[in-house]
């Protein structure tokens, strides 16, 4: 690559200006149905496995109180 050709992309870079975007009202639905997706997901994981959960922090709540 030439010096010149290193000199014109870091000049662009230097110079570089806002850009504008638009995000549709689609956009929007597709974050939210992705948060309610992730909301509702860790619901059912939680639920799935509560007796998992239960177990595990009885077994350490149960140790602690053994070593005092």
């Amino acid at each position: 690559m030439s010096k010149i050709k290193l000199y014109i992309i870091l000049l662009h870079l230097i110079l570089i200006q806002n850009v504008y975007g638009y995000l549709d009202p689609g956009t929007w639905s597709y974050f939210l149905q992705i948060l309610a997706a992730i909301v509702v997901g860790g619901i059912v994981g939680i639920k799935t496995f509560w007796h998992n959960i239960k177990n595990f922090f009885f077994k350490l709540l149960k140790r602690k109180q053994d070593k005092l």
